[in-house]
């Protein structure tokens, strides 16, 4: 299932800073559990080109208080501190507990020719 798909290879808004608004409303997306997404980059024509990105998935947690703003917490971050970044057609594994909130921010893109970027989630299944 296709959740969104960006266009540029601009870097998102760091959503997870508190001095930020919230995600625009096209991509914040529920999730009911486990799953995994995939990124692929994609030239203007749609054909699929090899590239790279960071990703960082934030989950919506609601205010403390009523008529406080919900923040975004971090609860996945793709390549790991030292890593390199994944190549974008590999499916990243998302672990959520049920009915939660995400944004995904990507970030760090490189994928020459590249005019689009799609992110598809579907349930994990292990192999």
């Amino acid at each position: 299932m296709e959740l969104f798909t960006k266009q540029g290879l601009a870097d998102d808004t760091d959503w997870s800073s508190p001095a930020q608004v919230e995600p625009p409303a096209g991509r914040q997306h529920g999730l009911r559990e486990t799953s995994a997404l995939t990124v692929v980059c994609r030239t203007g024509a749609g054909v699929e080109v090899v590239g790279t990105c960071s990703v960082n998935v934030l989950m919506k947690v609601p205010g403390r208080s009523p008529g406080q703003r919900a923040s975004w917490q971090s609860i996945g971050l793709w390549p790991a501190a030292g890593e390199s970044p994944p190549a974008t057609s590999l499916p990243l594994k998302l672990d959520v507990g049920n009915n939660v909130v995400i944004a995904v921010r990507l970030y760090n893109i490189v994928a020459p020719g590249a005019a689009t970027v799609d992110v598809d989630v579907m349930p994990w299944r292990a192999a």
